[in-house]
């Protein structure tokens, strides 16, 4: 199959860790890879070679409406551009893509990006759709793949998928590297200065990244300790009085959406996430890249699997464990992680290079898209 029988689906490419990953899948496979969003926005840069369109020119009001016309469009252009094979990522690009099969005749593959169960947790409309949409639509899929092997087992204890593989997600180190190195503005903000301790936070504000408690911990963290904040922020005015409330003013730094997150988080002593979903966090596997200390909670999948993947090292800790990559969180007491995070980077705790080097190379980004094209 040559690559012009196959492309890539996915909502968007505004900012995310999903995002990310369909870019650089197709940048890395280049040479007229298709790749196909329902909407228009665009935060990631595609490489020239990248063969690029939008079903949508602009998202409306009503989101039913924008994917009843988007599986329109995306039947039309399987049939006039004879693709034989579509791989989706999210849900709404996921439903589309199985759906317009039934027409187009072509090969569906569905991608998991993020557990069903911590993603929707609370019974709702919405939960009721997707789990109908998912049990019933996406079961119909030639093929799935999952981020992680937890997230691979629950969805198909929900689901019962067939020919179902787990792909984890890639990543660029000689990029990640390079880019570590470039300068980045700070707004005059010195992350050198060796009176602060500071912190890295990554990722879209959303309810499931849960970055209100992030700062409700940074209020029990000594006041040396500061934390920088990345990603586009929904609500601004309830952040900022939130920060407000707990007299945070100056320990806490939003700097919205970034293109270059990785000076960042290189300079930063830890990194800190408390999200209640994930699938394969990218943000996660780049802090152990540039060996910036990673507290993460342990949601529904991947944290885990990524820091147990590494030793244990025997110490007692009171809100989780410490791994040789890093520490994971395993319940949300604010005053017990505070107390751990001074403790282990008191101690002066480094992420293992050894393990570093190890778990990064499975997830070489050559690997991963060979991976992809087996798939496909």
């Amino acid at each position: 199959m040559s690559k012009n029988d196959f492309a890539f689906f996915i909502n968007s490419l505004e900012s995310g860790g999903a995002e990310r990953v369909v870019v650089n899948l197709a940048n890395e496979i280049g040479d007229g890879i298709r790749l196909v969003t329902i909407w228009p926005n665009k935060f990631y840069t595609l490489n020239e070679d990248v063969n690029y369109s939008s079903l949508l020119s602009k998202k409306s009001k009503f989101i039913f409406f924008d994917l009843f016309f988007a599986f329109f469009k995306l039947v039309l252009l399987v049939k006039s551009e004879k693709i034989k094979s579509l791989n989706s990522h999210l849900f709404w690009a996921n439903y589309i893509n199985v759906f317009a099969s039934f027409f187009s005749r072509h090969r569906s593959i569905c991608t998991h990006c993020v557990s069903f169960k911590s993603k929707f947790k609370n019974r709702s409309f919405i939960k009721s759709v997707h789990y109908f949409l998912s049990k019933y639509l996406l079961v119909r899929s030639c093929s799935h793949t999952f981020k992680s092997l937890d997230m691979c087992e629950e969805y198909l204890s929900l689901f019962n998928f067939k020919n179902s593989s787990v792909i984890y997600n890639p990543i660029d180190l000689a990029s990640v590297y390079s880019k570590s190195l470039l300068d980045v503005d700070m707004h005059d903000i010195d992350l050198l200065d060796s009176n602060y301790i500071n912190g890295v936070c990554v990722g879209r504000f959303h309810p499931t990244k849960n970055q209100s408690s992030v700062l409700n911990l940074l209020k029990k963290l000594p006041d040396n300790y500061r934390i920088f904040f990345v990603g586009k922020v929904n609500d601004k005015v309830f952040f900022d009085k939130l920060v407000l409330s707990l007299g945070l003013t100056n320990r806490v730094f939003f700097l919205g959406e970034v293109t270059n997150p990785y000076p960042i988080i290189n300079l930063c002593d830890f990194s800190i996430s408390l999200s209640l979903s994930e699938g394969f966090p990218n943000f996660l596997v780049e802090s152990i890249a540039l060996s910036t200390v990673p507290f993460f909670y342990n949601c529904e999948t991947g944290p885990k699997e990524i820091l147990s993947s590494s030793k244990i090292l025997n110490i007692e800790y009171e809100s989780g464990k410490l791994f040789e990559l890093g520490f994971l969180i395993n319940n949300l007491s604010y005053n017990d992680i505070a107390n751990d995070i001074t403790q282990v980077l008191g101690l002066g705790y480094e992420v293992d290079d050894v393990a570093r080097l190890k778990f990064l190379k499975n997830l070489d980004l050559e690997i991963i898209s060979n991976k992809y094209l087996n798939v496909l």
